[in-house]
């Protein structure tokens, strides 16, 4: 039980922890995307406000797609994140957690929180960049936005989803002027209430209070 206890203290860690820098090795391999000499500063002066990472889209009546959502004084960009991508950053932090020799425990807690890797790469990278990391990436302009609303999923709402084959978590609907948005919040390493609230409170910051319920 101690044993236990000491995992989860350590995955919670490292779910709470805000990382605006990258390793030396993952600067390397970014290089070539990377013009932003400020952590979420652009060089035209974009600035990326906060991430709203794991959403899923419905883009069908069957299908859907996941993404982090990179929230700027601008726009929020819509960045895939595609199995590939969480593979790779399992398997790269597995591996730098056994050259650095750190102990089981500690190696199990990184592989965890491995997936903050796939959004919080982009502190650093270019807007441009990031739209054209994976074909599905876009981006919707702040003054296109007209109302964001939440549907929290209360105890009873829960059951109601479930009895419909429904997954029991909040959602986020974006209308904007061309179109609507239905995003269900899907966190791995947090609540799906909790993941809303936090949403709720960045999106609020560069729309404000009418434009977001």
């Amino acid at each position: 039980m101690r044993m236990m206890g000491r995992f989860a203290a350590l995955v919670a860690h490292g779910s709470m922890a805000r990382r605006t820098t990258l390793s030396d090795e993952e600067r390397d391999d970014m290089s070539d995307q990377t013009h932003v000499d400020k952590p979420g500063v652009q060089a035209d002066g974009e600035k990326i406000e906060g991430m709203i990472p794991s959403v899923r889209l419905k883009t069908g009546l069957l299908s859907s797609k996941v993404y982090n959502l990179v929230v700027t004084d601008r726009r929020i960009v819509f960045a895939e994140t595609t199995k590939e991508m969480l593979k790779q950053a399992a398997a790269d932090a597995a591996r730098e957690s056994k050259e650095q020799g750190k102990g089981m425990l500690r190696r199990m807690a990184t592989t965890m929180v491995s997936s903050r890797r796939v959004y919080e790469k982009y502190w650093q990278m270019d807007i441009a960049a990031i739209l054209k990391e994976t074909p599905g990436n876009f981006a919707i302009a702040l003054d296109e936005v007209k109302k964001i609303s939440f549907q929290v999923s209360t105890v009873q709402l829960r059951m109601e989803q479930q009895e419909m084959g429904q997954s029991g978590k909040d959602r986020m609907t974006i209308k904007t002027t061309k179109d609507k948005y239905k995003l269900t919040f899907e966190p791995i390493l947090t609540t799906s209430s909790v993941q809303s609230n936090e949403a709720r409170t960045l999106l609020r910051k560069v729309l404000g209070k009418k434009k977001v319920g």
